[in-house]
């Protein structure tokens, strides 16, 4: 059976928009709600609700950004190690400080089983910069 030109370029033609539109990193996002003064890395949030965000670049996925819920109202940046684990779960979970739930110590990411566990260590500005374009630096 032989495939008329035309369709075989049409085909070709939709892989290529395929793997082209298709980001290589997206963005991991999630939201929580903090019940009291919560500190995450290197900052203390005030009760309420937040969206952490991490870089959709490869080579900065280690700075993430913590936001309102909203995403409005930018709090600052937090370093944080990125690893895999095998384990996937339904959902993400917020991992707290084993002596009480007022220090972040981790996010597990549940689509493609990783995690961010948060270091307390302060974000320089250099490298806060090379994070999210038109994001906000916290001057510490």
């Amino acid at each position: 059976m032989r495939v008329p030109l035309k369709w075989l370029s049409l085909a070709l033609f939709g892989a290529l928009v395929a793997v082209v539109a298709v980001p290589a990193f997206a963005d991991d996002v999630v939201a929580f709600d903090a019940a009291q003064q919560v500190r995450i890395g290197s900052l203390v949030l005030e009760p309420g609700t937040y969206v952490i965000r991490s870089s959709s670049s490869k080579e900065n996925r280690n700075v993430l950004t913590v936001w309102s819920r909203d995403e409005e109202k930018f709090f600052g940046h937090v370093l944080a190690n990125y690893s895999f684990w095998s384990e996937r779960i339904p959902e993400d979970q917020i991992v707290y400080d084993e002596k009480g739930d007022r220090i972040i110590r981790a996010w597990k990411v549940a689509w493609k089983g990783s995690t961010y566990t948060f270091s307390s260590a302060p974000v320089s500005t250099a490298l806060a910069s090379r994070g999210k374009a038109g994001s906000v630096v916290a001057a510490r």
